[in-house]
């Protein structure tokens, strides 16, 4: 049994209640237990708790339970309550209604009375005019962020970037979306995983122009002290293998000559961008290792988005500069 020290308000209904219950003798009654704080002999009542007339105790048939909570482990609820993000003003906290929704969370259609509902200004009413403008700019990264797949950890880095350039004052005179975009590729370069977004991908859904975006990319690394790493070649060539469908050979060889590009001094191929480098890895593993079935440069041309002549021009670097495969 589990004992607990009963209130006063307790003690005192039990004593006018069942006085004649707590005070017989238990010595000689069978059913008796002690008391765990002052051995003191308890007779159990049936359907009632059992109290220790000396100290107040109140011993129950249920007693707390050691054994492990199996739906704590590994659970699909969350009994913490809300998960708190970056990605909005209230930390997602909120009720989630934006004004005039004809959707809920999951997609479904609002009827008319919820629609009603929502069309009032007391769901947004009480935001400031700063936490309406945040909200805008985080609801850029999601969308951005949305037509690339991009995953949650990348988002959360962004929308804490942009939070943190909001609290030093960096957006103020400048392009809201410009900084969204900008946080977006900043967090998507430092990712320890391969993305193959830039700028260029970029610049197409963002709605900043890319004057904008690079100001806010500028002002981020100077300001902030941000450190934005080069994209690495290697995340583009993921998808130019699976249109390709490249021989397991060409892939390993061009990894490698991936590998002797980034390791390489800055002056052998000063100028040449990640998107470029790529391009001409891939051609030139397909002529090392003698294919047959190679691709073209206007398929890679189109695959890449870089110029034909320049995906030649810088296979042949790469082919010299490692001796044709040698």
């Amino acid at each position: 049994m589990h004992a607990h020290v009963r209130s006063t308000a307790e003690k005192s209904a039990t004593d006018q209640a069942g006085e004649s219950n707590t005070e017989q003798p238990t010595a000689t009654t069978g059913g008796a237990v002690s008391c765990p704080n002052c051995n003191c002999d308890i007779h159990p009542v049936p359907g009632s708790e059992a109290v220790c007339p000396r100290c107040d105790f109140v011993l129950t048939d249920r007693p707390l339970s050691t054994e492990i909570d199996f739906d704590s482990i590994g659970s699909q609820y969350n009994r913490t309550g809300s998960r708190q993000t970056s990605l909005y003003a209230d930390k997602g906290l909120g009720a989630g209604i934006t004004e005039n929704a004809t959707t809920d969370g999951n997609g479904g259609v609002l009827s008319s009375e919820q629609r009603r509902i929502t069309e009032s200004k007391g769901w947004t009413k009480h935001r400031s005019t700063t936490e309406v403008r945040l909200d805008y700019a985080l609801g850029e990264i999601r969308r951005m962020g949305a037509e690339f797949n991009i995953s949650s950890a990348e988002l959360e880095h962004a929308g804490q970037l942009y939070q943190q350039a909001h609290r030093e004052g960096l957006i103020t005179g400048r392009s809201v979306e410009g900084f969204s975009t900008a946080c977006l590729l900043i967090a998507i370069r430092q990712s320890s995983r391969p993305v193959p977004v830039s700028i260029r991908e970029l610049e197409p859904v963002a709605r900043a122009s890319t004057t904008q975006i690079k100001t806010a990319r500028g002002a981020m690394e100077l300001e902030l002290g941000v450190k934005i790493p080069p994209i690495d070649p290697s995340a583009f060539v993921p998808k130019a293998f699976s249109v390709l469908s490249t021989p397991w050979r060409v892939e390993q060889r061009v990894r490698d000559l991936l590998d002797g590009f980034n390791s390489s001094d800055e002056q052998d191929f000063c100028g040449i961008s990640p998107r470029t480098a790529a391009a001409a890895a891939v051609h030139a593993a397909y002529d090392m290792e003698e294919c047959d079935d190679r691709p073209t440069l206007s398929e890679l041309s189109e695959i890449f988005d870089v110029n034909e002549t320049t995906i030649s021009s810088q296979k042949s670097e790469l082919l010299d500069c490692y001796g044709g495969g040698n």
